[in-house]
């Protein structure tokens, strides 16, 4: 089969791209696009991997955005036309709406069940889930329970599924000092709430004031690394400017500290201490790795102190489950697939 994979966000790289590449070991074929993101570019040069490049994302403004995935799914739709994929993967209004023009189905990762899903019900899009969010959830949203495929676990056990863990060395070493890896919130998500920008400000002058800590901080725009200029630090925070392999980074550090997002999950999956700052509504995974004591959220500045910053002494990483994981998820697109072909004849 021919199956077009499109990235559109940094943390698709991680989770879409081993499902892309364990199709390929099936022996189906790919065709890789991403936003012209230098973030996105350098990441996928670095994990070796062909793609092409269409298009602009990260827009902020309802508006703004929207225009902007109508012309990026113009943009990508002129040589997948050509190529004539079967399906898509990805996360990417562009993507499922540049299938719709394709007359293909679009198959999208879902896993924060507030996120906007409209656009994907018009756009007669599959939704891929994990199962802490309940199909019953999607169909009063609308969608068909044919349309819906669950799999267990995080869609982060993806990430690490086909990752040689060994093969990457720690991005630092500090043995003196607590790293801690801090990621703010995506202020161009239509799910951004200031409230999460606002803790971040308040948690970054917390950590600067302590002696024994060394922050490492992930800015999702260059704008965010102005942040920390506000401060005075006793220990000169590192700022990921250029990218770094995902394992050599999480190796490095003792907690994660994150608005959110993939980051936390991937270090729950890995057994790193997580705590969100994320002030939106919950969601269903989120609730559950709350319930199982996996993350820890931080309400408000009061809370900092419940942050423990201590040394960490091994990591924890279900490796084979994410394989399985892979497989599934793997037999159910191509199953589903199959089957919408058998009504179409």
């Amino acid at each position: 089969m021919r199956i077009w994979i499109d990235i559109d966000n940094i943390p698709h790289i991680q989770y879409i791209l081993p499902l892309a590449r364990w199709m390929r070991e099936q022996k189906h074929q790919l065709y890789i696009t991403s936003t012209d993101s230098q973030q996105i570019i350098s990441l996928l040069n670095l994990q070796n991997e062909n793609f092409t490049s269409i298009g602009k994302s990260g827009y902020k403004g309802k508006i703004i955005k929207t225009f902007a995935t109508f012309f990026r799914a113009l943009k990508l739709a002129r040589p997948l036309k050509k190529w004539r994929p079967d399906f898509s993967i990805s996360s990417s209004r562009s993507c499922a709406l540049a299938s719709l023009l394709l007359k293909i189905p679009s198959f999208i990762f879902v896993d924060y069940e507030h996120v906007e899903t409209s656009l994907y019900k018009r756009f007669g899009s599959y939704i891929i889930s994990p199962s802490f969010i309940t199909k019953e959830i999607f169909i009063k949203k609308g969608f068909d329970d044919k349309k819906l495929i669950h799999f267990k676990g995080l869609k982060e056990n993806l990430t690490f599924a086909l990752t040689d863990y060994n093969k990457y060395p720690p991005f630092i070493k500090n043995k003196n000092k607590i790293l801690v890896l801090v990621r703010p919130p995506s202020e161009s998500s239509h799910y951004f709430v200031h409230k999460s920008l606002d803790l971040l400000k308040s948690l970054l002058q917390y950590i600067s004031s302590k002696e024994n800590v060394l922050m490492i901080y992930s800015p999702r725009e260059p704008s965010q690394a102005e942040y920390i200029l506000n401060f005075e630090w006793q220990n000169e925070p590192i700022i990921l400017i250029k990218p770094i392999h995902f394992i050599s980074l999480y190796k490095s550090v003792d907690l994660v500290i994150a608005a959110g997002g993939t980051m936390i999950r991937e270090a729950v999956a890995l057994g790193i201490p997580a705590y969100s700052i994320f002030k939106g509504e919950k969601g269903a995974v989120d609730i559950s790795l709350e319930e199982e004591g996996k993350l820890k959220y931080i309400k408000n500045s009061q809370d900092f102190s419940n942050i423990l910053l201590k040394k960490r002494k091994k990591h924890i990483i279900e490796e084979n489950k994410g394989k399985d994981i892979l497989k599934e998820l793997s037999n159910d697109i191509i199953y589903k697939f199959q089957n919408i072909n058998k009504r179409k004849s």
